[in-house]
């Protein structure tokens, strides 16, 4: 019978596993050890022991810079000059492309060997973009276990495949994570476009995303082809934290795979980008999105009406480390007429305006993107218009001027410094020819050295030209900028003369 069967069952369960049996066995094994005792043994601490940066160039031209502060885990980053300045003017988008698709397979390993080698160790992948210039393949890992998962990446380098099977594969992965960022940060896709707005033609205004259209003209030729384009190995620098010089640059010089400039497959490519930046620059550009995202979101029926866009004006790069901290300094000026960081959010949706900065090589955009309901979208965006006036005035207290500095100070602590894979993007974006100099620590006495001069002539910099708009969302109500006295430089001139 069944229910003799349970009670036997239940008679056997509770004299087996009993309350008092289990919880003492519990006790008696400590499974749960303090900080100071790990299992009845004394944990003794030591103190971190950071080296100095070191820097070697390979026997190819690839430069590998190396910084161990002595870390339980290492962070390793593969980095070429890929970025979306270098795409073809019939493919825009291709560096995307050829993030997603870099650790698709090589002439050695496929696609599912080479995941398998990053999960048997327990390391992480993940690719960015730097300043529209740098593709950045990034792996993390423990000290010991970084050698098998990088040597794939380095294959990958060296001996592509590109197959067209993966390649379709990650055509609509594209797609929808270039969608879902539009809804997810509208105001991160706000300050995209208006990239895209205000070097309109030109190579600084190449989408960081591909578009829908080209998604589908993605070919593996057409990658093979920007890949000899740009993935020479003068144009690839390592980067690592918490990892052995040494054993690093060992392992880049035995992998089996030769990595030459000169072979017959590398084609020159022209670079002289990084000069012009400055002449890419269009000012008085705006676009409009007129949607209505209550609707076009049909998964989220309660979504309200909203305006989201940006306001931007040209700025100085990062090509030259003081004028970066000055802007770095300016944007925060911003910021503290914002009171931002004071502001807390309220509800599921951040509404409000926000600054940001953006630089490139010698050339940025600093702005304000603003976001809203449909009926206080102008007056937010005369507000940032207004707030922008006003940094003349603020930029002569040094009280605030002082409190901008500090902001900076965190700030690139905060976004370049803090976190590993930070911080290897920071070391291949700031090369020094001396690794005894810190890019960090001179940018810091830069930001220190900012005065209400300096500011002055940043901001006269970017008053110099006409600011670009981008806005989405429901725009019938947000004046243009010709409504707003704002016109291009021709067109001034021409109602001049």
């Amino acid at each position: 019978d069944i229910r003799v069967l349970l009670s036997i069952m239940r008679s056997f369960y509770s004299n087996s596993f009993s309350s008092r049996k289990y919880s003492r066995m519990i006790a008696s094994f400590n499974a749960q050890p303090t900080m100071l005792t790990g299992f009845g043994k004394p944990v003794s601490f030591q103190n971190a022991n950071p080296g100095e940066t070191s820097v070697t160039t390979l026997s190819n031209g690839t430069r590998v810079i190396t910084h161990d502060v002595d870390g339980p885990c290492t962070a390793i980053g593969l980095y070429v000059k890929a970025g979306a300045i270098y795409d073809p003017a019939n493919l825009p988008g291709m560096n995307y492309a050829l993030r997603w698709c870099f650790l698709s397979s090589n002439m050695e390993n496929s696609q599912f060997q080479i995941d398998k080698s990053f999960r048997s160790v327990g390391a992480s992948y993940e690719h960015t973009e730097l300043r529209k210039k740098l593709l950045g393949f990034k792996l993390e890992s423990d000290r010991e276990s970084w050698k098998e998962p990088f040597s794939n990446m380095l294959s990958c380098v060296s001996v592509p495949r590109f197959p067209q099977s993966e390649l379709i594969k990650v055509q609509d992965c594209m797609e929808n994570a270039t969608e879902e960022q539009r809804w997810k940060s509208p105001r991160e896709w706000c300050i995209e476009q208006i990239e895209q707005i205000a070097f309109k033609g030109e190579p600084l205004g190449n989408p960081r995303h591909i578009t829908p259209y080209f998604v589908n003209e993605l070919t593996t030729d057409k990658l093979q082809e920007q890949w000899s384009r740009t993935f020479t190995p003068n144009r690839i620098t390592i980067a690592g934290v918490n990892v052995s010089h040494n054993d690093l640059v060992m392992l880049c010089e035995s992998q089996p795979y030769g990595h030459s400039s000169s072979s017959v497959h590398f084609k020159e490519l022209t670079d002289g980008t990084e000069a012009r930046e400055a002449e890419m620059y269009h000012g008085g550009y705006e676009l409009e999105l007129q949607e209505k995202r209550e609707k076009e979101m049909s998964t989220k029926p309660l979504l309200e009406n909203e305006t989201i866009g940006a306001l931007a004006w040209k700025s100085f790069g990062a090509s030259d480390l003081r004028s970066l901290a000055t802007s770095m300094v300016l944007q925060q000026l911003l910021a503290v007429s914002l009171q931002e960081g004071k502001c807390v959010q309220n509800g599921a949706v951040d509404h409000g305006i926000r600054s940001f900065y953006v630089p490139f090589g010698t050339v940025g955009l600093l702005g304000m993107t603003f976001r809203e309901k449909p009926s206080d979208a102008a007056s937010a965006l005369k507000s940032a218009l207004g707030l922008y006036r006003e940094l003349k005035q603020q930029m002569k207290s040094s009280s605030v001027v002082n409190a901008a500095k500090h902001r900076a100070k965190l700030r690139l602590y905060h976004d370049h410094i803090e976190l590993r894979r930070d911080y290897i993007d920071f070391l291949a974006l700031h090369q020094t020819e001396n690794p005894k100099i810190s890019p960090y620590h001179t940018i810091l006495s830069e930001i220190e050295k900012v005065d209400e001069a300096a500011l002055k002539k940043s901001f006269d910099f970017s008053d110099s030209s006409a600011p670009c708009m981008y806005t989405m969302g429901d725009v019938y109500g947000v004046p243009s900028l010709r409504q707003l006295g704002i016109r291009r430089a021709l067109e001034s001139k021409k109602i001049s003369s």
